[in-house]
């Protein structure tokens, strides 16, 4: 039959233990595996379009992606799927893609829901330092949004993405 939605037991577990042995506090049941990224981000904005088709109130959701970002495809056929679904592609080549944070507030409207974040960014390698990444989660508690950071390739870089966001996330008490 079907795996569990939420990905194997036994590799969760296990994958709990690893972030613990980086002095990370992370439990099982604060995990969730998926089939790559695009099936993660898939769920969250999924989840965010069966919230506001149950309420219309809401209005359509509204995703923020710092650019070039290779999400942009899979919300394009989400797109297609949920004609509700809106998103904002910030274009970052004039600041040497690193994440500008007057850009992302400037992109927030009424509707935006979710921010999603890559690190390090893919394809240009680039890691939000602590400043951008704790100006990122403030805007979020600000705005009530939730933020997606997206740490696939952490190993690729010289940066140790999880002990900087766990530092963000003691920084600043964000919950989403």
């Amino acid at each position: 039959g079907y795996g569990r939605p939420e990905g194997n037991l036994d590799t969760i577990e296990r994958l709990a233990k690893f972030f613990q042995t980086l002095g990370l506090d992370i439990k099982p049941d604060e995990l969730s595996l998926t089939c790559g990224t695009s099936d993660g981000v898939s769920r969250v904005v999924g989840a965010l379009l069966s919230n506001v088709n149950s309420n219309s109130s809401m209005g359509a959701p509204h995703v923020i992606l710092p650019g070039p970002y290779l999400f942009k495809p899979l919300l394009l056929m989400m797109q297609r799927q949920n004609k509700d679904l809106t998103f904002t592609v910030i274009d970052q080549r004039d600041n040497n893609f690193r994440l500008d944070t007057q850009k992302l507030s400037a992109s927030i409207n009424e509707y935006t829901q979710l921010i999603c974040l890559t690190m390090p960014d893919n394809p240009t390698g680039v890691v939000p330092n602590i400043k951008e990444l704790i100006e990122t989660v403030e805007l979020c508690k600000a705005h009530q949004l939730f933020l997606v950071i997206d740490a696939t390739y952490f190993d690729l870089s010289d940066v140790d993405c999880y002990r900087l966001i766990q530092h963000v996330l003691d920084e600043t008490s964000f919950e989403n």
